[in-house]
């Protein structure tokens, strides 16, 4: 059998904060903190390996080259990232 004192205390006891700092809210203020945060990083990163060699893929299809036969390409046929 379940205690409904237990029950009713638990409820009176947590009504007074209000619902402003629910679940949902707390989420969304750590969403926006973590782009806050996270923005500046992305925006100084340096360019990587992967881009001069899709710019490489690039330049070799508008030569009229193919990827699998004048250029290694490590990807699944017909997927060039």
């Amino acid at each position: 059998m379940m205690n409904t004192a237990a029950t009713e205390m638990t409820t009176a006891e947590n009504s007074h904060r209000g619902t402003f700092w629910n679940t949902s809210t707390f989420s969304l203020v750590a969403l926006i903190l973590l782009i806050i945060a996270a923005t500046p990083q992305l925006i100084c990163m340096p360019v990587t390996n992967d881009v001069s060699y899709y710019d490489l893929q690039a330049r070799t299809v508008m030569r009229g080259g193919m990827l699998y036969r004048d250029m290694v390409e490590p990807n699944f046929p017909g997927v060039p990232a």
